[in-house]
């Protein structure tokens, strides 16, 4: 009953962005906006050299997860404010169990979330010429970190719903809590990247521990959101 309701509000979620898509049309805005900056901004930085490389590889991992962290901040932001808007909040409290509300936001902000780094990544290290050593890894750790920011962003989004400071608050309230998961996804993605790894086997040798920190912080994050959305849902 209840893997039922969650599977009912992320299809609702889904349909309802399909159809309106506003989300996505801010997401889409913002990543290819910040790519245009990006380029525009390193045009005249030597980036082909062995120097260059290193630098451009720093440029590019610290740039997918601040465009990743603030087109998130962005969009995710209107999972409770829709249903504050329509009116559908106390219709959902009364017919759905406040977890299954919470697991199919976030069902659904974190397929948002994927979509943004599907864009961003690619087009982020190809703007700057950065070659992905160990594409796998990379994807394990956009997976991890998504999934980390996901259960973030749906909880402090249900948090900002309740108030009329709806835009800069989330981002205000996610910052602090978002920290350990950006720093480690800025490190593996230099990790993954190839960033100072001469061996194609040193990944995990030197940034296994990288992953279990992203894997233990998604863990958390969601099992603190379960257990806190009760008592925000239903104040």
């Amino acid at each position: 009953m209840w893997v039922k309701e969650t599977m009912a509000i992320a299809g609702k979620e889904l349909r309802t962005e399909w159809r309106s898509r506003v989300a996505l049309a801010s997401l889409g805005l913002f990543v290819a906006c910040s790519i245009a900056l990006v380029a525009l901004s390193t045009a005249r930085i030597p980036l082909n050299g062995e120097g260059g490389k290193e630098i451009g590889s720093q440029i590019a991992a610290a740039l997918i997860w601040i465009q990743v962290c603030f087109a998130s901040a962005m969009g995710l932001g209107r999972a409770f404010v829709v249903e504050s808007e329509r009116g559908t909040m106390t219709a959902l409290r009364l017919h759905t169990r406040a977890t299954a509300v919470w697991a199919g936001k976030f069902i659904g902000n974190t397929l948002l979330l994927l979509g943004v780094c599907v864009i961003t990544v690619p087009m982020t290290c190809g703007v700057l010429g950065v070659t992905v050593k160990h594409p796998f890894a990379l994807i394990a750790v956009v997976i991890l970190a998504a999934i980390g920011m996901g259960a973030v962003f749906t909880t402090t989004g249900a948090l900002v719903a309740q108030t009329s400071a709806r835009g800069g608050l989330l981002a205000a309230l996610s910052f602090p809590v978002l920290l350990p998961a950006f720093v480690s996804g800025v490190d593996g993605t230099l990790r993954a990247i190839g960033w100072r790894l001469s061996a194609s086997s040193a990944f995990l040798d030197t940034s296994g521990g990288i992953l279990v920190q992203l894997l233990s912080y998604a863990v958390l994050a969601i099992a603190a959101s379960l257990l806190l959305f009760d008592a925000i849902w239903n104040d």
